[in-house]
């Protein structure tokens, strides 16, 4: 009875929070549009959404703030300006900024009038590509002003059972000499679950704490999305949000996630042909987009110089998919970072740095967030942050041939293939699936063409790139012509296949001299129902002599 009412309460207090988080005004929708010089505003434009001009592009809107909001502290957000911009709040100037594709916040608090309509300007400057214009969310948010939650990162430690905490508050009252933060965390999804209650005393300004998990965390991966939901507050403010228990680390060139190898199966994705779709700013169209390429068989989504809003790397989390984003610079990390960096699904970040400037600036990211990996460009290919070869491979036109080559190598940890190239190949998706999975069956053919006097040796491996071992796995093959007719079967073996790479599951051997016809014959191998895969070969018959018949 008292775990039914800690979970009511849990529950509650939860619902209590997301009405607090509510104190936002949400800026989409309609915005006055001018371009020029000078504001002169003959037009509007839907937001988030691109604007393309060759020229300055300004954007306007009146907003009415609540009367309550009198005493608050409230900020503007802008999850991913396209460009750089001027930022005006009735008619005064709060900030000028230059960086873009990253969350950005200001501080409108003594310029915004509480109790009536207040006009937000925005002077978006001229791009090269002529995109102007927000994508993301755009929002005012209100906070206490005597004392708030400035920032706070989350870092877990699974097998210790904790998440460690970075919190940094702000605020004027001196009533809050010495605060408290109290902390809840509940796994998502399940109404009965463990509820973990903490309260923390904060020193100053800044406080670094570990939150307990209890003895048994569910981990977070690409077969577990479980998330946990945490809940903070501080005074009369508060922060809400879901983490992933889910440790990375390096063995030698190995990305390790929660102590095992890390296969990457990588599509990327342009920005220009994602991030700046306006439709992408809300988790049910990111859903659409991910969910696509997970049932593909990839496990990795990395966007080339750009960052996906949260409501991609939210459904991530929950899909479990990992997402790759890039920054441009060492201080669009850091914000992408500040932004995103609880999502469990927040794997990877590609700093577009030369070789040179790499080592100093990652360095610089890793106090941000040590537990992130990093990575930058080489002339050469990827490199970690640690300066170790990155032997992730970037496939161009033959994927199956090339894929399986990189699976039977032994020192690539993944491939990553363009999206724009992989959907116009028009493969297939069972097909494409065959080598592009968590296992992959191999054939190591030593020749493509035969005769009907050889006979068809062919070794069999595969890579298991699940969380675990596969018990009872039974492997069988058949060979088929042309049109699927199956000329010749059978069971090659039944027994446990461990993780990891080039694993023996048997060898295939058949005499040809009964194949009928010269053509081409496919050979399938498929595992207890979880995988297959087939290669085709070439057959060409070969008459007796003896026979008069001719020699081919």
């Amino acid at each position: 009875m008292m775990n039914r009412l800690k979970t009511i309460f849990l529950l509650t207090f939860l619902e209590c929070l997301t009405a607090l988080a509510q104190q936002t005004i949400q800026l989409q929708g309609s915005w006055e549009l001018a371009t020029g010089d000078s504001a002169v505003y003959k037009d509007f434009v839907m937001l988030p959404g691109v604007v393309e001009s060759n020229d300055k592009v300004w954007l306007k809107r009146g907003v009415y703030v609540p009367q309550d909001w009198k005493r608050q502290r409230v900020s503007l957000f802008l999850e991913c300006p396209q460009a750089g911009m001027s930022v005006f709040v009735n008619g005064t100037l709060v900030e000028r900024v230059t960086l873009m594709d990253a969350p950005l916040q200001f501080d409108v608090s003594d310029v915004i009038i509480a109790g009536q309509r207040n006009a937000i300007e925005i002077c978006a400057d001229q791009r090269l590509d002529r995109q102007n214009g927000m994508l993301g969310r755009m929002e005012l948010r209100a906070q206490s002003r005597d004392l708030y939650i400035r920032q706070l990162h989350f870092r877990p430690y699974p097998f210790d059972g904790i998440i460690h905490m970075d919190l940094t508050i702000e605020g004027s009252d001196l009533r809050y000499d010495n605060p408290f933060a109290e902390v809840l965390v509940q796994r998502e999804g399940q109404d009965t679950a463990t509820i973990y209650r903490a309260f923390f005393m904060l020193s100053g300004h800044h406080a670094v704490v570990d939150m307990p998990m209890g003895k048994e965390v569910s981990l977070w991966d690409e077969f577990h999305p479980t998330l946990y939901r945490i809940a903070i507050t501080v005074g009369e403010d508060y922060y809400e949000t879901t983490v992933g228990m889910r440790e990375l680390s390096m063995d030698g060139n190995l990305l390790m996630i929660n102590r095992r190898p890390l296969f990457l199966r990588g599509v990327v994705l342009d920005g220009a042909s994602c991030t700046t779709n306006q439709q992408l700013s809300d988790e049910q169209a990111w859903r659409d987009v991910l969910q696509r390429y997970k049932q593909g068989g990839f496990n990795l989504v990395r966007f080339r110089s750009s960052c996906p809003p949260d409501a991609a790397f939210s459904v991530a989390d929950r899909l479990g998919i990992y997402l790759q984003p890039g920054a441009a610079s060492t201080i669009q990390a850091q914000r992408i970072i500040d932004a995103y960096g609880h999502h469990p699904s927040f794997l990877l970040m590609a700093v577009e740095d030369s070789v040179e400037e790499a080592s100093e600036r990652l360095e610089k990211l890793k106090e941000y967030d040590p537990s992130r990996i990093f990575c930058s460009p080489s002339s050469e290919g990827w490199i970690w942050d640690d300066g170790s070869p990155f032997n992730v491979k970037d496939l161009q036109s033959d994927y199956k041939k090339e894929i399986e080559h990189v699976l039977q190598a032994g020192d690539h940890t993944g491939f990553q293939v363009s999206a724009s190239d992989w959907e116009k190949s028009n493969i297939p998706e069972r097909e494409w699936k065959e080598s592009c999975s968590p296992v992959v069956l191999m054939a190591r053919f030593p020749k493509s063409d035969y005769t009907t006097a050889d006979t068809l040796t062919v070794p069999l491996d595969a890579v298991n790139a699940y969380y675990g071992e596969l018990h009872a796995a039974r492997v069988a093959y058949f060979i088929c012509n042309d049109s699927l007719k199956v000329l010749a079967s059978g069971q090659l073996s039944v027994g446990d296949l461990p993780f990891g790479k080039n694993t023996d599951i048997g060898t295939v051997s058949f005499p040809l001299d009964s194949i009928p016809d010269s053509g081409k014959y496919s050979l399938y191998v498929t595992v207890s129902g979880i995988a297959s895969n087939h290669w085709d070969f070439w057959v060409r018959r070969e008459e007796s002599p003896a026979s008069g018949g001719p020699s081919l």
